[in-house]
């Protein structure tokens, strides 16, 4: 899992973190941003995260989380996208650095392709986007529970021979052997 939790909830803004710390290393990002789910939709494979707001209680994600992590079924579901759509992933860094008039005219070309000739900004839009359509992050307000009884041998059982097979890939990335050392 890779826990991408926001300090601002802000419409139309995830982090980019999302594809290369955790699709990319085959982890099951954990959202809690945005201010909504579709701001998570739009932009990644469909059924490829979790998203905390589908739990009423931060202990019901964390029963989510244990059963993903010790049911294989389960958490294959969250890799299903892999077989339809294919990660890519150039670093904007990296390319303005060496190819500084590629990026420009990607980018560009990528918004002629994916947007309207015309613009329409009304002032409303305007006054939101000055002031800012994020929200402070204060919604975790509940009573401590704890839950009780897991069984951490079936998750064993599944994800060391999982992490074997890891170990033997060479593009194991240290984020991966992080993973590996924690279960």
């Amino acid at each position: 899992f890779y826990l991408a939790f926001e300090n601002s909830f802000c419409q139309d803004y995830i982090t980019e973190k999302l594809w290369k710390n955790a699709l990319f290393q085959g982890l099951i990002p954990v959202v809690r941003g945005g201010l909504s789910r579709e701001d998570y939709e739009w932009a990644l494979p469909p059924g490829s995260f979790i998203d905390t707001r589908d739990f009423e209680h931060p202990a019901d994600l964390a029963a989510h989380l244990h059963d993903v992590a010790c049911n294989f079924e389960l958490y294959k579901k969250y890799h299903e996208w892999r077989r339809e759509y294919r990660l890519t992933f150039d670093d904007p860094v990296s390319l303005a650095a060496k190819e500084p008039l590629k990026l420009l005219l990607c980018n560009y070309c990528e918004w002629l392709n994916t947007h309207s000739p015309y613009i329409n900004v009304r002032t409303a839009d305007l006054a939101a986007l000055i002031n800012g359509s994020c929200m402070a992050p204060n919604d975790l307000d509940f009573e401590p529970r704890t839950p009780h009884g897991w069984d951490w041998s079936q998750c064993k059982r599944i994800h060391v021979p999982l992490h074997a097979q890891l170990l033997a890939r060479p593009d194991v990335t240290l984020l991966m052997w992080v993973m590996i050392i924690v279960l």
